[in-house]
């Protein structure tokens, strides 16, 4: 328990030193910058600050540095330009800027489309699809993940796929699918923790207890909090340390505990407020104003809603405004304030979405009158005299209306009898005229219906389709001839049953069913049953029961109409089979290929514990950078240092092949350099190999370990290497290659020494012996070494190869420089030339001054 804590105590104290180990960068790279030259070169350190700036959380001085390097690119139409907009949608969206940074992920995308197998892409699509959800835009939100997990899968980014399992399992807890949600965030989970991801961790936890918060799981909820905060001190992330007491302070409300919840709240915003995340400050605020509310503290209320709405309004957070307004309505009302209630309600309605502005006019009036309630009653009471005066006038006017009306009736009664006498005679004339027509009508009806039924007679015949004819009651009336053919039964079977007969039991069974249900319906019904022949054939049948009324409305007879679907059921569930097959391969090619990745991952975690520690390579080098690029996961180059009897030795190979063949010849390479250096003092008790002696060596163990004889067809598998051993005594480098060259710069030149054109491995049957080279140098020269994959990779305008000559151009201008400055250009200038193509081969490249 004590060891626990005091490796807890460490990784804080590291966290805090590595804060001004940042600024410090920060501050080296801005010097960098004012004397910088190179258009490219200040692009590069621009996007390197914007990126320091965002760990360090000072999201403003991210956003002007990355639109600086924007309008860089965009004035010297620069390769970056995507990189750039990139940068600034990052910035843009950590400040709560969601619009704005929606824009400038999609523009991004215009940009690096180009190449679709990149980080740069999987991040902004990662980023637009983080905003989407912001904005409750849930579907697109799951596209866009979905799209960056498939391409950071293709391209073997371990971290980019846990990013992008953990943003789809936030899509599915918004569509409150919590056991979905829950399967992404483990996946997640369990690729942040294999790679020592402790901030992935942090975020997968967190979200998970917000999965738990829904499902009302409080217990669960603050454990995995609790935990996320534990790690998080590793990390020293102070949103997500802010976001685990927001986490707390609403378990806490839900479970009545309401001290325990401002407390949490409240630490929640003052590390927002310290970190200027205006965002995260409003929403605090919203939630402390609610808080005060539970204890009947509306002055504190007050406050906290005004502080949100003064922030909102400077950064232009229209949710969070509207939320303002809206607490400060219902708080008015609470106090019987109903004027400022209705100022801060029609405040709150212009923020409110169109489909609403029904529902909101209709509280603005209501808000309204009891508003004006109180300054209407004066004029409520002349209203109701008035009213009753009326109500006499009117009654007066009535009767006299009343009176007027009786005397013209009296009058007119006499005329209206004679016109009632006229017209009895023109009725009797019009109705005998009327019943010919109808009968003229009805007789030419009768002649079409009896044709139209001469015609549906003959296609009940002749269809393929059983059709049969019930009356009310469900009794069989007619049945047509495929239904006897098809079922071998007429109408007199279906209405005198033998119950012996278990297919036609069935079939009536059926029929009354489908008519029971048609008529508690009203309307026709449709259904499918299945049954077995007397030779036990299995058959299908798609049957509808629609309804015949008469002219009021009521049922008269039934139609059954039935079709064999037989060979379209045994499709579907072939079908069926196939799908569940293919389901079940899919699940296995799933499975074997999560193995695969798992086992990938654990090779990288052990290549990197075999290659020698950095803080190691320091020791023996004090000035010197190492560039270590593999193109896969893992990396078939190596690169090699130790120190004997105060000669330094240091070793850059490239073994044939790259990903795991590569990595495991890699791994064979380091041991043998381990066991030939150490074996041989151990036995001498004092170093004195030689640099191609020590070549020598290692390809007759190599061969040996891979029992390599030179016979026909065999594999040449091998390893090119540069080793050097420097005497700073004599100032003298030993050096022997196998296809592998050095370069020393001096005095603005750079030196090649090529070695010998043989790898360590089979090459000749009689293998001739390594060459050693002796090189004098003077203090302050610089040594560089590198694998051939920097040389061979494409890019560049006309997607050529950079070459060696390049290569040595640039050590030339460069080797002035502090040796960090160096790996900082060499690396640019890299990724310059490879723009969005694909890197072609692992890359080292080692620098040490002399």
């Amino acid at each position: 328990m004590l060891r626990k804590t005091l490796i807890i105590i460490l990784f804080v104290i590291l966290a805090v030193i590595s804060v001004p180990t940042v600024g410090q960068n920060v501050k080296s790279m801005e010097l960098d910058l004012a004397k910088t030259k190179s258009d490219t070169a200040k692009i590069s350190l621009l996007l390197h600050i914007s990126s320091a700036y965002n760990k360090l959380e000072n999201f403003e001085k991210a956003y002007q540095n990355a639109e600086k390097s924007l309008h860089l690119s965009e004035n010297t139409k620069n390769y970056k330009i995507g990189r750039c907009l990139l940068a600034k949608a990052i910035a843009a969206d950590e400040m709560g800027r969601s619009h704005e940074a929606q824009a400038l992920y999609e523009k991004s995308l215009i940009y690096l489309n180009n190449n679709k197998e990149t980080p740069y892409y999987i991040d902004a699509l990662k980023g637009l699809a983080g905003v989407l959800m912001t904005t409750e835009n849930l579907n697109s939100a799951l596209t866009y993940n979905l799209r960056a997990l498939e391409v950071s899968k293709k391209i073997g980014d371990s971290r980019r796929m846990a990013d992008n399992l953990k943003n789809i399992g936030m899509v599915f807890s918004k569509l409150k699918k919590a056991d979905k949600a829950l399967k992404y965030y483990n996946e997640a989970l369990e690729i942040y923790e294999l790679s020592d991801n402790n901030e992935g961790v942090v975020k997968c936890l967190l979200n998970i207890s917000y999965v738990h918060i829904d499902k009302k799981e409080w217990e669960k909820a603050l454990e995995t909090t609790q935990k996320a905060l534990e790690i998080n001190k590793i990390t020293g992330n102070h949103l997500l340390e802010a976001t685990a007491y927001n986490i707390f302070s609403i378990i806490y409300k839900n479970q009545g505990s309401i001290d325990k919840a401002f407390d949490n709240i409240l630490r929640s915003y003052e590390i927002f407020e310290e970190k200027n995340y205006q965002l995260g400050m409003t929403i605090c605020l919203v939630s402390m104003s609610n808080l005060a509310l539970e204890t009947g503290d509306t002055a504190s209320s007050h406050k906290y809603l005004d502080q949100c709405l003064k922030i909102a309004k400077q950064s232009s957070f229209k949710l969070e405004i509207q939320s303002a307004y809206k607490g400060l309505s219902d708080l008015y009302l609470l106090e019987k304030d109903y004027q400022k209630s209705l100022e801060n309600f029609k405040k709150y309605s212009n923020f409110r979405d169109s489909i609403l502005n029904e529902n909101i006019s209709q509280q603005v009036l209501e808000l309204s009158a009891k508003y004006e309630n109180t300054q209407k009653e004066d004029e409520i009471k002349r209203y109701k005299m008035l009213k009753n005066m009326a109500i006499i006038l009117f009654s007066f006017f009535i009767l006299f209306v009343l009176s007027l009306f009786y005397v013209l009736y009296k009058k007119s009664k006499t005329v209206k009898l004679l016109q009632y006498q006229q017209n009895q005679n023109l009725s009797i004339l019009d109705t005998l005229n009327k019943q010919k027509n109808e009968i003229q009508k009805q007789t030419q009806q009768l002649k079409e219906t009896n044709l139209e039924l001469e015609k549906l007679s003959l296609v009940a015949k002749k269809t393929d389709n059983t059709i049969l004819i019930a009356d009310v009651d469900g009794d069989v009336e007619w049945v047509n001839e495929s239904f006897i053919k098809t079922f071998a039964y007429t109408e007199k079977d279906l209405n005198f049953i033998n119950y012996e007969d278990k297919i036609v039991t069935e079939i009536v069974r059926v029929l009354h069913e489908g008519i029971l249900k048609c008529r508690e319906a009203n309307k026709p019904y449709l259904f499918s049953f299945n049954f077995r022949d007397s030779q036990k054939g299995k058959h299908w049948y798609q049957t509808s029961v629609s309804p015949i009324f008469n002219t009021v409305g009521e049922i008269i007879k039934f139609i059954v109409i039935g079709s064999d679907i037989t060979q379209i059921k045994m499709a579907e569930i072939e079908i069926n089979i196939q799908h569940a097959e293919i389901e079940a391969q899919r699940d296995q090619i799933v499975k074997q290929n999560n193995e695969i990745m798992a086992s990938i991952l654990y090779s990288e975690r052990i290549q990197k514990a075999v290659l020698p520690p950095l803080e190691f390579f320091h020791e023996i080098f004090s000035e010197a950078f190492i560039i270590y690029k593999p193109k896969d996961i893992v990396s078939g180059d190596f690169f090699w240092a130790t120190s004997k009897n105060e000669k330094k030795i240091i070793a850059v190979a490239d073994c044939t092949g790259h990903g795991v063949p590569g990595a495991f010849m890699s791994m064979l390479g380091i041991v043998l350099l381990n066991e030939i250096v150490n074996k041989h003092q151990d036995l001498l008790f004092e170093f004195n190999l030689s640099a191609n002696q020590i070549l020598n060596l290692l390809r007759s163990k190599l061969k040996k370990s891979l029992h390599q004889k030179g016979i026909s067809g065999e594999a040449h598998d091998g390893i090119d290497i540069a080793l050097c051993i420097i005497d700073n005594i004599k100032n003298e480098i030993q050096f022997s290659g196998a296809n592998m060259p050095i370069f020393i710069s001096n005095n603005e030149k750079v030196q090649k020494c090529k070695g010998d054109r043989m790898p360590i491995g089979i090459y000749t049957e009689n293998d001739s012996e390594f060459m050693n080279f002796n090189i004098s140098f003077q203090k302050g020269d610089i040594l560089y070494i590198a694998s051939d994959g920097y040389s061979d990779q494409f890019g560049g305008p006309i997607d050529k190869k950079f070459l060696v000559r390049n290569f040595r151009e640039m050590l030339a201008s460069i080797y002035t420089l502090s040796m960090e400055q160096q790996k900082q250009i060499i690396s640019d200038i890299f990724d310059g030339w490879r723009g969005e193509i694909q890197q072609t081969d692992d890359i080292t490249v080692v620098g040490i001054k002399l």
